[in-house]
């Protein structure tokens, strides 16, 4: 009875039953993933893919005036040259910069911008 019920303890433990062993399969590729995605690398991948593309997302003038920064949990942070370019890309320009954000870069999961003079 002994063996039976120290056999019952370790495999609930173990979570697998006694005699059978344990593999568990994973991918190289799939650690990678789970380690850059800890350490926030794959924000700071979106953040420059962003910046690379961002004067053709939003022609010459916008992006001589507007850059994008900091990208963390869909908030894409925009800084502006002043605040009359705050209110005008903020008021007109927002809307068509987020579809076209969201177009290019699927996988950022950009759910919104926010403007800020600096």
């Amino acid at each position: 009875m002994k063996a039976a019920l120290k056999a019952r303890v370790l495999s609930e433990w173990r979570g697998c039953e006694a005699g059978k062993p344990v593999r568990q399969e994973v991918t190289v590729g799939d650690t990678a993933r789970d380690v850059l995605k800890k350490l926030g690398v794959r924000e700071a991948l979106d953040e420059s893919s962003i910046q690379a593309a961002w004067r053709e997302l939003v022609g010459d003038f916008l992006a001589s005036q507007a850059s994008p920064g900091r990208f963390k949990d869909g908030l894409l942070l925009i800084r502006v040259t002043h605040s009359s370019v705050l209110y005008e890309m903020d008021r007109v320009w927002k809307p068509r910069i987020l579809e076209k954000l969201k177009a290019r870069f699927p996988q950022a999961k950009i759910r919104a911008l926010k403007f800020v003079c600096g």
